[in-house]
């Protein structure tokens, strides 16, 4: 049985006209125990990293992003910890490390996309700074590279700045519709 395996997923299989199967598992999050339902609504993660960097190369073969200059250019980072380059170079470093992850369980009514049953909304690009712009850097320039998935919310947010549109739409329109 699914249910005693651990298994932790929702399951929806449609034959032409109709629901098949459509049962949920296992918890949202495990962190806060808050329960799987068909409507949970799942962060795409990592597998946005692909699209953003499809979008952004698009924007640098149009010209519109230079990969060789600060990221302050196209967003404004001020009150940030995120410091301007120096003379030497345009690599700012950035905080690493954070968790980029609420760490405390949202309030029922935060609209968020995993951990409500219902989404109201969908996270914005804009909506990640905060979880580590206020955060040191955990290295100097220059110091080997570290994973790290904040450079990727920046990415994004250049090129909402670019496009003038949001990271979505522009997604949406230029990747997967195209």
């Amino acid at each position: 049985m699914i249910s005693a395996s651990g298994f932790t997923n929702v399951v929806v299989v449609r034959h032409p006209g109709d629901v098949v199967v459509s049962e949920a598992w296992g918890y949202a999050t495990h962190r806060w125990q808050i329960p799987n339902t068909v409507d949970t609504r799942f962060d795409t993660a990592s597998i946005t990293k692909l699209f953003t960097s499809v979008a952004v190369l698009q924007q640098v073969g149009a010209g519109r992003l230079d990969l060789d200059v600060s990221i302050h250019r196209y967003i404004d980072l001020s009150g940030t910890m995120i410091p301007r380059p120096s003379r030497c170079g345009t690599f700012s470093p950035i905080p690493a490390g954070s968790p980029m992850m609420p760490t405390k369980k949202p309030a029922r009514s935060t609209p968020t996309w995993s951990w409500t049953r219902r989404a109201t909304r969908s996270w914005r690009t804009a909506d990640f700074l905060p979880q580590f712009a206020h955060e040191p850097a955990l290295a100097k320039p220059g110091v080997p590279a570290r994973y790290c998935n904040v450079s990727f919310v920046l990415a994004g947010l250049a090129l909402e700045r670019v496009v003038g549109e949001s990271y979505r739409s522009y997604v949406t329109r230029e990747i997967f519709e195209s």
